[in-house]
């Protein structure tokens, strides 16, 4: 029976945030998916990383703990036998039954981005969730930290699951965790080599040292998919280096880009208040003249008037001495009074 594959990624910086979402939106060269069929990829909440980057942006909290997981990234899918057996309506409730599997397990104002990606070999479902606990804080170890969680996150999927004809990945497995994740890798592009069943004979053999065909068939099986696993392992590490090296270079573009436009808008708003102060001076300064005029006009009247008072004051004044001239002539002359 085919695997439900859920896998998890852990996103520490907005820089790893961009690199991620310019593949998921494809805005940077894709190999392994087909251009003809990406129109047909699917996106809610977001449509490109500009997008995404600001709604995660607007819901983090305003103090984040130094090194913390600022997003979850989830790839759900399943084995790729299924699709190619599949119908649409098997589908479409796979992508259906994967979203309301992480709104129910995360809180549906936490999936801030959920997408269909059907243009690559695997069809799969991408979402980005900000690890917001049951009370609010930002916790990632409360989903996926520890063996024991994670079991539980991939048998719940598989559950969710179950009745479209799948069944959960391996489980109880002694291979180390790096093994299990290499297969996965490998079936995700299709390239899983199904080893033989082995029974309790076989088992016997190998610890006997002795191994049946059967048995020897498994190891070799087993043997030749570490080496595949391997090697697409260093060819993910590789396009996940480039990815992120890109990522940076774009991010520093846009913080100069961002930087000049500041620069810019601080030299508009500076020639606007250098030109509001040369109005503004110079509104001043017709008003200072218009008062100056109005002083010297006021200063030339009062002149005036102090000039007619003085002249009137003096012939008043003469007047005066001449009555008194008069008057001393009249007593002179024995005038009666």
């Amino acid at each position: 029976m085919p695997y439900a594959i859920i896998r998890h990624a852990k996103i520490k910086t907005l820089g790893n945030l961009a690199a991620s979402a310019q593949h998921t939106f494809r805005e940077r060269d894709t190999p392994n998916a087909d251009p003809k069929l990406t129109p047909q990829n699917q996106h809610l909440g977001a449509t490109n990383t500009a997008e995404l980057l600001e709604r995660f942006q607007q819901n983090l909290p305003d103090k984040l703990r130094k090194n913390g997981v600022l997003a979850l990234e989830y790839l759900c899918t399943a084995s790729p036998e299924w699709w190619q057996a599949a119908s649409k309506e098997q589908r479409t409730a796979f992508f259906q039954r994967s979203l309301d599997f992480l709104r129910e397990r995360h809180g549906k104002d936490n999936v801030l981005y959920a997408g269909t990606q059907v243009d690559e070999s695997t069809p799969h479902l991408v979402a980005y969730v900000i690890p917001k606990d049951d009370k609010g804080r930002m916790n990632a170890a409360y989903f996926v930290d520890g063996r024991k969680k994670l079991n539980e996150l991939q048998t719940a999927f598989a559950d969710q699951v179950a009745d479209l004809g799948l069944k959960r990945g391996i489980e109880g497995s002694k291979a180390r965790h790096e093994q299990v994740k290499r297969h996965y890798g490998l079936v995700m592009r299709g390239e899983a080599l199904v080893a033989p069943e082995m029974g309790v004979i076989d088992e016997m053999s190998m610890v006997l040292g002795k191994p049946t065909k059967n048995a020897q068939k498994a190891i070799e099986t087993h043997q030749a998919l570490l080496v595949r696993a391997d090697a697409w392992e260093c060819r993910q590490k590789a396009v996940k280096q480039r990815e992120e090296a890109l990522a940076r270079r774009e991010m520093a573009v846009l913080e100069r880009e961002s930087l000049v436009g500041h620069r810019e808008e601080m030299a508009r708003n500076a020639d606007w208040r250098l030109e509001r102060s040369v109005e503004l001076s110079q509104r001043t300064e017709n008003e200072l003249n218009q008062r100056i005029d109005q002083l010297e006009k006021q200063l030339e009247k009062e002149r005036s008037d102090k000039l007619m008072f003085m002249k009137a004051r003096d012939q008043a004044l003469e007047r005066a001495r001449t009555a008194e001239k008069q008057l001393g002539k009249d007593a002179d002359y024995g005038m009666p009074r």
